[in-house]
Formats: structure tokens, C-alpha cells, sequence
């Protein structure tokens, strides 16, 4: 077998896209999974959607505080001090003098309350608004999550095409090299014209340029692919080249239905509308009247009463300075009420126009994710479809290539074909191989792409 022979045995055998040998993955490369495990902890969308579910789950704690009864606590201790006071008192249908040098008055209370809002119709429809409204900021977090993992899926197989498109250049520029210097050792003994010297150069010079532009594409591609995840690109390290692929059957139907049901943003434009309508809902009950409860538990209140240099004008024997003391101790003292509110104002109409402005914005929200589901589903799948027969196109044209070029040794082996010749079938295996790791790569893509729209993404 000629050196053209054995070199493409070789070719055709590397140049085969679906053999998983040719960049194997190793312990410490970056797969796609954990591609998309670092995109989702340092992609923006994502931190602001999950701050969207702590905004939500502060207005559903503070809904929950205008229906649930309110526990509070307080203990209070005073003292006052009145010195040099004078004055007149009752006593006997006559005003007498009384004046007194110090008092101190001091009071101490332990008290516990209760506030509840017995039946507010409104606050109970603004309940259910904000839990409509947690549910809708949960399925948009995990739709914001399902989008970026889609994002870092695709360019993570952008990468791996490009890395592979560059092993076939470099294939490519050794191959073009090598038959340069065949041409030129044919030249020198006039087995080929000039012209095909100068053909083989142009091939070389050409084959060299389509690598540096490929070695750039990796490179380009590498940090695009970098800054998603959150990392520098020389952190990333070796990435998973693999590219084994096992169709998938889909059935239309089934797919329309089962995005239905699965998809986040979808049930997350439900939930906000049905949100938006307890919302209305609510600003129309603020017109019915609200029944509220008040109760408190003053536990041991105390008071006491220290009076120095009382003037007592009712003594026996005259006027007379005393010292009086005084204290009232109650073992429990209890107090409640029931009061019926109701509040009209200008804010009422305010509120549920705000509400009606929401409900309209949600439901044309959901109206469009509805339109557009069915096109998205159509167009994921008709993607897939077409990334699967080109995959089947590049591989016979692959064994096309291979088979051609074998035909091009035999001929020019007997003369009756060029080097020229030889070297178009070669250039043409190249660009087979080239179009087939293209062909696979677009169908991990469109996987990724039919995954989101189902909305059964796996988790990473």
C-alpha cells in the first residue's frame, strides 16, 4: 500500500466524528453538565429571579401577618417625682388647702396583647394573591434556569466543534504540507508542470490560514463560553470532546402537550394571573366591612404612692404634716374588644384600577405564551429533524470522500489520473470530516433546544 493509501486509512478512521476515542474525557475536563452547573450559580438572571422569589416571599409573609393573629409583649416601668406642690381638694362640699413637700408616684406593668383580624374579606383575597404571586416567582426562577442552561449547553458545543474543526485543520495543513514537498520532488524531475506546483503551494498557504482562523474560532469560543459559566478562560481547563449521539424519536402531539404541563414559564404566566384576579378581587372587598379583635392580659400591675409632708387639714386637733403611703397591687387584669371597620377613600379606586392594569397584563402574558408554544414546539422539533438527516448526509458523504479518494490513489497508481486529482479528493475528505462534526454538534444543540421547550430540563 502507498503512502496515499495508508494516509487515508488514517484520515478516514480519525476524521470519523462519531468514534468517541478522539478526545476522550478525562477526570478533570469540563463537561456539559458541569458547564451548566457554574453557569447557573454566577449567571445574572438567575440571582435576580431567585431575589424575585425573596421579594415574594416577603409579601406573602406580610399577607399572612393581615389574617393570622398578632402576639406582642411589652413591660413598662415609670416613676414621677412632684416636689413643693400646693393646692385646694374636695372634702366635706368644701375646698381645703393641700400641700404636700415630695411624692413619688412609681407604676409598673407586664402586659400581653393580641391583635387579629377576625374576617377582612380583602386581606384574605390579598393572601391568596401573594401566594399565587410565591408560585409564579419559583417557575420563574426555573425557567430563567432551564434558559441559561440551555445558553451554556449550546455554546459548551460550540466549543467541542470548533476544538474538532481545528484537529481537522491541523490534519488538514500536515496533509497539504506533505504534498507540497511530493509536488516539488516531482517537479524537480519533471514528472509535473510548473502550474501544479504552484496549485499544491496555494493549497498549503490556504490550508494554513483555514487552521489559524479555526484556532481562533476555539479560542473566541473558549471565552465566550467562559465568561457564561464564570470563570476565566484559562480556568477552564480541557473541555469533554465527545460527541456520540443517539437519536431521539419525538412525537409532535405528545411533545405540544407535555410542554403544556411542564413548561416554568408557562405555569408561571398562570400563577400570575391568577395572582393579578385575587389582587382585583381583593381591592374590590376593601368595600365590605371588616370584623376586628383586640385583647390584652396586663399580668400584675402594680402602683404605688410615696407622699412626704401632707398638709392634712382634716385632723382633730388642727392642720398637721403626715406621711403617706399608698400601694395597689391587681393579680390580672384583663380587656378586650370587637369593632366592625370599614374603609372608604380615594385609595380604594386607586388599588383596583392598579389591579385591573395587572389582571389585563397577565392575561395577555399568558394569551401569547399560549400563541407562541405551539410554534416554538414546531420549529424545536422540524430543528432536530434536520440536524439528524444531516448528520446522515455528512456521514455518506464521508464514506463518499473515502471511497473517492481510494478510486484517485487507484487511478493515478496506473496514470490515468493527476496529483492534482488526488489532492481535490483529499481536500474533499477533509471537508467531509469537517461538516460531520458540525452535523453532530448542531445535534446535541437542538436536544438541548427540544429539552427546553418540553420543559422536562434535566438538573445539573
Amino acid at each position: 500500500m502507498t503512502w496515499f493509501g495508508r494516509w487515508a486509512k488514517r484520515t478516514a478512521l480519525a476524521c470519523l466524528a462519531a468514534t468517541p476515542a478522539w478526545g476522550a474525557a478525562h477526570a478533570d475536563v469540563l463537561t456539559v453538565d458541569r458547564a451548566a452547573e457554574l453557569a447557573l450559580k454566577h449567571n445574572l438572571d438567575v440571582i435576580n429571579a431567585q431575589a424575585g422569589v425573596n421579594d415574594g416571599r416577603g409579601a406573602l409573609y406580610s399577607s399572612y401577618a393581615g389574617v393570622l393573629p398578632n402576639f406582642g409583649a411589652t413591660y413598662g416601668r415609670s416613676k414621677q417625682r412632684f416636689e413643693n406642690s400646693s393646692g385646694f381638694r374636695a372634702f366635706g362640699g368644701a375646698n381645703v388647702p393641700a400641700t404636700f413637700d415630695l411624692q413619688t408616684l412609681t407604676t409598673r406593668s407586664t402586659e400581653v396583647s393580641v391583635d387579629w383580624n377576625i374576617l377582612d374579606l380583602s386581606r384574605l383575597s390579598a393572601m391568596r394573591s401573594s401566594q399565587s404571586g410565591m408560585r409564579s416567582a419559583k417557575e420563574r426562577l426555573e425557567a430563567a434556569r432551564n434558559d441559561v442552561v440551555l445558553t451554556a449547553k449550546r455554546q459548551f458545543f460550540e466549543v467541542v466543534k470548533q476544538i474538532r474543526l481545528a484537529d481537522v485543520a491541523d490534519r488538514t495543513v500536515r496533509l497539504s504540507r506533505d504534498n507540497e514537498r511530493r509536488v516539488r520532488a516531482l517537479f524537480e524531475v519533471g514528472s509535473v508542470s510548473k502550474s501544479d506546483l504552484l496549485k499544491a503551494q496555494v493549497r498549503t498557504s490556504q490550508s494554513e490560514l483555514d487552521s489559524i482562523v479555526a484556532h481562533t474560532n476555539v479560542t473566541i469560543s473558549r471565552v465566550n463560553l467562559a465568561s457564561l459559566i464564570g470563570l476565566q478562560e484559562p480556568q477552564m481547563g480541557d473541555v469533554d470532546t465527545v460527541l456520540a449521539v443517539s437519536p431521539r424519536h419525538y412525537d409532535p402531539d405528545s411533545v405540544l402537550v407535555e410542554a403544556g404541563k411542564n413548561r416554568p414559564d408557562i405555569m408561571a404566566a398562570r400563577s400570575e394571573l391568577a395572582a393579578a384576579r385575587s389582587q382585583l378581587t381583593s381591592s374590590y372587598l376593601t368595600y365590605v366591612p371588616a370584623l376586628v379583635g383586640r385583647g390584652t392580659w396586663d399580668l400584675d400591675p402594680k402602683t404605688e404612692n410615696e407622699t412626704k409632708g401632707y398638709l392634712d387639714t382634716t385632723y382633730p386637733t388642727g392642720p398637721r404634716k403626715v406621711d403617706i403611703n399608698s400601694e395597689n397591687t391587681v393579680h390580672r387584669e384583663w380587656a378586650g374588644s370587637v369593632t366592625v371597620g370599614l374603609q372608604i377613600g380615594f385609595l380604594n379606586p386607586s388599588f383596583t384600577q392598579t389591579a385591573r392594569a395587572r389582571v389585563l397584563r397577565a392575561e395577555e402574558g399568558l394569551a401569547a405564551a399560549q400563541r407562541n408554544l405551539v410554534g416554538e414546539v414546531k420549529q424545536a422539533l422540524l430543528v432536530y429533524t434536520q440536524a439528524i438527516e444531516g448528520e446522515k448526509v455528512a456521514q455518506r458523504a464521508l464514506e463518499s470522500a473515502r471511497e473517492d479518494l481510494k478510486l484517485s490513489q487507484e487511478k493515478y497508481n496506473v496514470g490515468s489520473a493527476t496529483i492534482l486529482d488526488l489532492l481535490d479528493s483529499q481536500v474533499a475528505l477533509s471537508r467531509a470530516a469537517s461538516d460531520l462534526v458540525t452535523a453532530l454538534a448542531v445535534i446535541h444543540q437542538s436536544e438541548a433546544q427540544v429539552d427546553r421547550v418540553r420543559g422536562v430540563y434535566p438538573k445539573p
